[in-house]
């Protein structure tokens, strides 16, 4: 077989795998059309900017919720993410990364099955069955702290020193909310989960950290407002002033206590 026949059709055979580009005019057919069924699925039509006969896909869009991540974005995302190193490092906290699709059952049982995030904002769906027949229902993760709570359990962690202290960073989060300025489908987090151990003081050390965080990106004038997730009424605290409320549980008011006392040497360490 000649050489130069051999390697035509090799690019005859690279051209419809990979770039759909015709190597000849439209009077051969056997070389040049692709398939019906796969231009109509693609919706393709002829772009001429590619070069004459290029065909291409039209154009396709990020879904709704979700966007990319462009070149010149990464340096603020890097930024970000050094200083999110520097301070979890700093406080204790060691690095952990878990999948990014768990069991539902997972997010119903610690996040709350009434609550928005399991009734409309999860992504689920039943997984491909397996041996036994069984098909799990799966879900993106819409939160980190279900996660890291698990592997906590699964790997023994409760059996090391405690409070163990981890941190996760820019993994995606999935919600499906109503897209608007500030929220999107797909998020990243930074967050820094302390286990094991229910001294307020622990509060405390993680409100300082992100107090710490937002100071180390450059940040200025930063209030710190503390405040229940009931609805018994308590003061705040703020870096001008801080007041405990006696109607404030007991709790709240330790960890008033433990975030004033770090107020006070954030305060001292600005002086110097």
């Amino acid at each position: 077989m000649n050489l130069g026949y051999r390697v035509l059709r090799v690019l005859q055979w690279m051209q419809k795998q990979y770039l759909r580009i015709p190597l000849f005019n439209g009077s051969r057919k056997d070389t040049n059309e692709l398939p019906s069924r796969i231009d109509k699925k693609y919706n393709s039509n002829i772009i001429t900017g590619g070069g004459e006969g290029t065909f291409m896909p039209e154009q396709f869009k990020a879904l709704q919720g979700f966007k990319d991540i462009l070149p010149d974005e990464q340096p603020y995302w890097g930024m970000v993410e050094r200083v999110a190193i520097e301070v979890a490092n700093l406080y204790g906290y060691r690095r952990i990364e878990t999948p990014i699709l768990e069991e539902t059952t997972l997010f119903a049982r610690t996040t709350g099955e009434g609550t928005d995030i399991v009734e409309k904002e999860m992504y689920s769906f039943d997984d491909r069955a397996d041996k036994e027949g069984n098909r799990p229902n799966l879900t993106l993760r819409p939160e980190g702290t279900a996660g890291v709570v698990r592997a906590y359990l699964e790997h023994g962690m409760f059996q090391l020193a405690q409070p163990v202290k981890l941190y996760y960073l820019n993994e995606p989060m999935f919600r499906h909310e109503r897209p608007q300025a500030g929220r999107v489908r797909e998020h990243h987090q930074f967050g820094c989960e302390a286990l094991g151990d229910g001294d307020p003081a622990i509060d405390a050390e993680m409100i300082a950290l992100l107090y710490d965080f937002y100071a180390h990106l450059g940040l200025k004038h930063i209030r710190v407002f503390i405040n229940s997730s009931t609805r018994i009424h308590c003061e705040c605290w703020t870096a001008k002033s801080h007041r405990t409320s006696q109607r404030s549980p007991p709790h709240l008011r330790s960890v008033i206590t433990c975030v004033s006392l770090v107020a006070s040497i954030l305060r001292l360490y600005s002086v110097f």
